[in-house]
């Protein structure tokens, strides 16, 4: 019961990160480097689960998982004081919608032992009314309509486009962004990521939605698709731990994770199919057909593919007929458009990989480092790869002491990366879970037996690093090519009282090419944001000032408004904070 409680917690910590590092944290570089602290606490109750209660480290753990937890709280009601009615609605929503999920997952494994019964009715029962309660939680407390994200509103319209003949990925996204009103990935250039960026799945799923006439992808359709895989999954991992009750505590709280935090389905078709490559892992085969599927929604799986192959091949058998599964179904699932435009599915694909775009929010390192305490763009990518690449010398050297890295690594390569988002790490929970909770791996044996070597290997990581971002620093502010020397805000005075109409930037370029500069604000009390991108405004020559005048409205501005200045282009990142604080 206490490993159980272990892992319910390390689950707790991530989601917790995923929930509270939002993009007002950019303003306190203590709260960031705090919640930074839970995916830490997470490994570590997630690797020594197993020893929990034999050594008093765990005493520790415990004891600073409540102070952190703590903490977090008192930050966020200072936050956000006047909020408690609506998170107590929206706890007991969640707790609702989970608990008619675990009902499911019970009846279902009812079902599973029968073979036959009144199970299944009740269980479509429970998923109707399931996603009546997942659609109310996610909509119900908004007074602005939601029109999805980048990523669902190009996997409708690449499905429609797809339905009338048209290639997705030589076509542009723009379309749909302009009449949905979502604003897509911003590049470094100071442009839009229009173009499908995603493997064919991610689309064909929605295929059957587009084809009977369903217009608005922001509705039902996506809310259903979810639960349907948020739950099956769960089903899966309850037959699978042979209804073991005790799966429900850690299972509860990536349920509630995926009701309260969810964007897109894609992350988790992907989860249901991982999980489903890991159960079937002694048919080679079979298993890769499922790690292919999964590589064919999104490239969050691409990052597990390594760890499969490696634990295959500790087994010393079928790793060839797993790839080559991995292949096929790959190929299968992709062909026509790999056949129609192999080019442009190439770059599209492996492009979002790249650091050419930039996200201001998520729960990642970089948002730690581009805000306060800049680093040069290779970075972040180098040690992503360097971490990738000792987590499967791990895995590979104990593949009984560190199996849950299969799941654990690409998590933590996504909070290491650029462009972690609160939907990305929960893909992997589910195939935690079935790695803690099943059967495969009890046989394994480590190479090594003195786990000793992963504490070292860390800390050499940490070491190298830390001394790595110092002069990355240094080298990064020598070369200040563009900085924002002063930053003038545009008040006006109305009878409702002060508002923001604006503001001039004086930025410098000192680099020896011409810029495209680009803006993205930030603001706190009010809170919104807005990007400025650089294809609107004037090109910053080589070697020279000028004053940028940005439009950003906010109204009812105070002593306590703070704006977070972004200044960017393809070489630089820069940024500058206002406080009003001279309004009586």
């Amino acid at each position: 019961m206490l490993k159980d409680i272990a892992v319910a917690a390390g689950i707790a910590n991530l989601c917790l990160a995923y929930v509270l590092f939002t993009y007002q944290q950019l303003f306190s570089p203590y709260a960031m480097l705090a919640i930074l602290i839970l995916p830490v606490l997470s490994l570590l109750l997630f690797l020594f689960s197993d020893t929990l209660g034999k050594k008093p480290l765990y005493l520790v753990l415990v004891i600073s998982f409540v102070l952190i937890i703590s903490l977090l709280s008192l930050a966020y009601i200072h936050v956000a004081p006047n909020t408690y009615l609506n998170v107590a609605r929206v706890f007991l929503l969640v707790t609702l919608a989970s608990s008619i999920s675990l009902l499911f997952v019970y009846f279902v494994g009812k079902v599973h032992a029968s073979r036959f019964g009144f199970g299944i009715l009740y269980a479509l029962l429970l998923i109707i009314l399931g996603s009546a309660l997942a659609y109310i939680l996610m909509y119900g407390f908004s007074n602005i309509q939601w029109n999805g994200v980048d990523e669902l509103a190009a996997n409708y319209y690449s499905a429609y486009l797809a339905l009338h003949g048209v290639n997705p990925y030589t076509s542009s996204m723009q379309p749909i962004y302009n009449a949905r009103h979502v604003f897509p990935t911003v590049l470094l250039n100071g442009s839009y990521e229009d173009f499908y960026a995603y493997p064919a799945l991610s689309f064909l799923a929605y295929v059957p939605f587009v084809a009977i006439g369903i217009g608005s992808y922001s509705f039902m359709p996506f809310i259903a698709l979810l639960i349907f895989f948020v739950i099956s999954a769960a089903a899966i991992l309850y037959i699978y731990s042979g209804r073991n009750l005790n799966l429900f505590i850690p299972l509860s709280i990536w349920l509630i994770a995926c009701y309260s935090l969810a964007g897109v389905s894609n992350v988790f078709i992907v989860s249901i199919f991982v999980v489903l490559a890991y159960i079937f892992a002694k048919r080679s085969f079979l298993s890769g057909i499922f790690l292919g599927i999964a590589a064919s929604v999104t490239q969050l799986a691409w990052f597990a593919l390594p760890f499969f192959y490696i634990m295959t091949f500790n087994k010393k058998r079928g790793l060839s007929m797993q790839v080559f599964g991995t292949v096929v179904s790959f190929l299968l699932i992709n062909a026509v458009f790999i056949i129609l435009s192999p080019s442009a599915f190439i770059s599209n694909t492996f492009g979002i990989l790249s650091t050419h775009s930039l996200v201001f929010f998520g729960q990642n390192i970089a948002q730690f480092f581009y805000a306060f305490y800049p680093v040069s763009q290779a970075y972040l990518s180098i040690l992503s790869i360097t971490v990738l690449l000792f987590s499967m010398l791990v895995y590979y050297l104990y593949p009984k002491s560190a199996r849950l890295l299969i799941a654990l690594a690409p998590i933590f390569i996504f909070f290491l990366s650029w462009r972690n988002i609160s939907i990305y790490g929960l893909t992997y929970i589910p195939l935690l879970l079935a790695v803690y909770y099943g059967k495969e791996g009890k046989d394994e044996v480590d190479r090594i037996k003195d786990k000793r070597y992963i504490v070292y290997g860390i800390l050499l990581i940490i070491v190298i690093f830390s001394i790595f971002a110092v002069y990355s620093h240094n080298a990064y502010a020598a070369n200040n090519l563009i900085s924002i020397n002063k930053v003038y805000p545009i008040i006006g005075v109305s009878s409702y009282g002060y508002y923001l109409n604006g503001f001039i930037a004086n930025v410098t370029n000192n680099a020896e090419q011409n810029e495209t500069v680009s803006f993205y604000i930030i603001s706190r009390n009010p809170n919104n944001e807005a990007y400025v991108l650089g294809s609107l405004l004037p090109q910053l020559a080589a070697g020279s000032t000028r004053n940028y005048t940005v439009n950003f409205s906010l109204p009812l501005v105070d002593n306590k408004t703070r704006i977070f200045i972004f200044a960017f282009s393809k070489d630089y990142i820069t940024s500058n904070v206002i406080v009003l604080s001279q309004l009586k």
